[in-house]
């Protein structure tokens, strides 16, 4: 127990100054202190010592040393290394480095001649991931732009050199995107299955968790353990795993398995007494103590999750029947995976559930017939299978059975354990009243969280954060309008944007799609929105209809688009009315179109413009806006574009007309809710 007490004490020591962990902080303390006290009220030496370890480790998590070294003569070792960057440690401080350099490669000791800068990174879109803050939240805050780097010291060991061997004995593209997730924890997002594993919320199960590699040391130990005699097993299946551990080394989810399997080792040799809850405690402590960022890693959030539930649920495990064990486990680890799910994907899936019986048994299989492969083993029939298992794990992933919604904040996070936790423990001692009532507020709390009550009287306009581009979704009572996409030819913003903002909003499908017209930036996205979300009819300017229901009535005012041959003077320019309220998006109209609009309809009065062509001068006529005198001008256009979107001359015009100017640059994305 106090090893257990010391863990308790170094997370709400490592959680407490950030304020989105502050109150979860708490309640570890809180937690901690009452064990203390409960426990050891008598033993004031260990009640003293609790409090230094508290005070010495919050000291440690926020101090922020610099650097003594110049940033023309900087020394220091690679602790990670991608593709088009790495990391760099002095034994002080951490700095991000960008190259492309393949000859360097982790521990390597290097010599650096360059110039200190605050990390900046790209303007992060709607649900975008937050490079910047992922760096912060590892400690690093700074990077180095390197005119020169010199490897002073070359590790004998190139684990980039031996993945790439390891990858490169195979052909196909979807045996290679297995083995690279599976072994070296380094995911595609582009590919189709990776899509698919993160869509349907089966991607932390095979990412981050490391059940996968559990599995396959226990298959591996067990086929062993017939052959071999006197416990040898653990030995030889210890000796086989150390490639796989030495080249992701500073992976957090191999290094939590490779310490967790090397403590156990020194037990078993050593046959140390320690129980259960000490032995996970110790593995844990250690990774802490050497690493003081390791619980930013969502992969440690979630191995300590699994590892301690199950623990305390143990004793209900073991009332069971070996054949309804296996189930309740899974069902335990799908209820603690749900807020991660939340968190990464802003959903769920029902059929985990069930599936993960299935899938994690699959995944161990697919590895075990990948595992050889490490020793340069590779026989033919391998490529064929694990090109089936590819396609057989795109099928069993069914997007329908998905759960929407925002993640849980810390003080809900708090009360959903805390239920799970008493469920547990009710279903323990058997107390089937309190179990039932427990039950009920569980459903309670995810009918509240989950199920989408503010379309019962509210409607709501988002111009979406896409970067350079267009893309607008309204949602209303009884249905679902995306106007335009958006669309950039270096990474999906359907699958990266469009679908995590529509999941945390508890959207299940879009009924219309409006595409004003055929530029990259307002539709190509389209295609794979439709293949990884529900989408009913999209209309466009060749299939244009007015539309009219209770909620909404939209029209298009182009009505010249067969006039012209250019894509922006085809766009829709679309006038909606909505509860009483005006809008019109306009697309990448011209003046000329605008002009000929206000002709037409003389009495057009608006009260929001989505502003042409991103703010571009070849929009916004000063006439135009003067007549339709919106209340409101929202500009969608990236930051720090090439185009100079928006204008000047666009914003004197619209500030002319004390016009409030918004734009999706500055403040992201623009939402307008409206209560009916």
């Amino acid at each position: 127990m106090k090893l257990f007490l010391i863990l308790l004490i170094i997370i709400s020591s490592y959680t407490l100054v950030s304020p989105s962990t502050f109150f979860i902080s708490l309640v570890f303390l809180g937690l901690a202190s009452f064990l203390a006290f409960k426990n050891y009220k008598k033993d004031k030496k260990f009640l003293l010592f609790l409090l230094i370890i508290f005070i010495f480790f919050l000291a440690i998590k926020n101090l922020n040393f610099r650097t003594f070294q110049s940033s023309n003569s900087f020394y220091g070792i690679i602790i990670k290394k991608k593709d088009n960057y790495f990391i760099v440690f002095d034994g002080i401080e951490r700095f991000y480095v960008k190259s492309n350099d393949t000859s360097l490669d982790m521990l390597d000791i290097i010599k650096l001649d360059g110039n200190f800068a605050n990390y900046s990174s790209q303007p992060v879109l709607e649900s975008g991931f937050d490079f910047k803050n992922y760096l912060a939240e590892r400690g690093i805050n700074r990077q180095i732009f390197a005119n020169t780097i010199d490897k002073l010291f070359n590790f004998p060991f190139n684990s980039c050199e031996y993945k790439t061997r390891v990858i490169n004995q195979f052909e196909s593209e979807s045996a290679k995107t297995l083995i690279k997730s599976l072994m070296f924890g380094e995911v595609n997002y582009d590919d189709s299955l990776i899509k698919e594993l993160r869509i349907s919320g089966s991607f932390i199960l095979v990412a981050l968790s490391g059940i996968h590699i559990n599995g396959l040391y226990s298959i591996i130990e067990k086929t062993l353990s017939r052959f071999v005699r006197q416990n040898k097993e653990i030995y030889i299946t210890y000796i086989l795993f150390i490639p796989w551990f030495l080249i992701n080394i500073f992976n957090i989810t191999f290094i939590r398995i490779f310490i967790s399997k090397t403590f156990y080792l020194i037990k078993e040799k050593k046959n140390l007494n320690f129980d259960a809850l000490e032995s996970k405690s110790i593995i844990y402590l250690s990774i802490l103590i050497l690493n003081k960022y390791a619980l930013s890693e969502i992969s440690m959030q979630i191995g300590m999750s699994i590892s301690f539930l199950l623990y305390f649920c143990s004793t209900l495990l073991n009332q069971k029947r070996k054949i309804f064990r296996k189930f309740f486990s899974s069902l335990i680890v799908f209820l603690i995976l749900i807020p991660f799910n939340l968190s990464i994907t802003n959903s769920f899936n029902i059929s985990n559930l069930s599936l993960n019986l299935l899938f994690t048994p699959l995944i161990n299989l697919i590895l075990l017939i990948i595992f050889p492969s490490m020793f340069f083993l590779k026989f033919s029939f391998m490529e064929l299978i694990l090109d089936a298992f590819y396609k057989l794990l795109k099928l069993i992933n069914i997007h329908v059975l998905n759960i929407n919604g925002p993640e849980l904040n810390q003080y809900l996070i708090v009360l959903y354990f805390a239920l799970i936790i008493a469920l547990i423990y009710f279903s323990e001692v058997h107390n089937i009243r309190a179990k039932i009532v427990n039950l009920f507020l569980i459903i309670i709390f995810g009918f509240l969280h989950l199920f989408p009550l503010e379309r019962f009287n509210s409607v709501e306009i988002s111009f979406i954060n896409i970067g350079q581009g267009d893309s607008a979704f309204i949602r209303l009572k009884n249905e679902n309008i995306l106007i335009d996409t958006g669309g950039s030819l270096y990474h999906d913003l359907a699958t990266e944007n469009l679908i995590p903002y529509f999941r945390k909003n508890k959207i299940y499908k879009i009924d219309k799609v409006y595409i004003s017209h055929y530029d990259t930036d307002h539709f190509y996205a389209l295609d794979s929105l439709k293949k990884y979300f529900i989408v009913d009819e999209v209309v466009d300017y060749n299939n244009f209809y007015e539309y009219k229901s209770d909620e909404i009535h939209i029209q298009n005012l182009n009505v010249y688009s067969e006039l012209f041959t250019d894509e922006n003077s085809k766009s829709l320019v679309l006038y909606a009315e909505i509860y009483n309220r005006t809008f019109l998006f306009t697309g990448d109209a011209p003046k000329e179109i605008e002009k000929a609009i206000i002709i037409d309809n003389p009495n057009l009065n608006i009260d929001y413009l989505k502003v042409g062509h991103h703010g571009s001068n070849t929009s916004s006529l000063d006439d135009f806006i003067r007549l339709i005198s919106p209340q409101e001008a929202i500009i969608s256009c990236g930051v720090n574009n090439s185009y100079d979107h928006p204008n000047k001359e666009v914003l004197r015009t619209l500030t002319k007309y004390k016009i409030k100017i918004r734009r999706t640059d500055l403040e992201g994305t623009i939402k307008y809710k409206f209560f009916v």
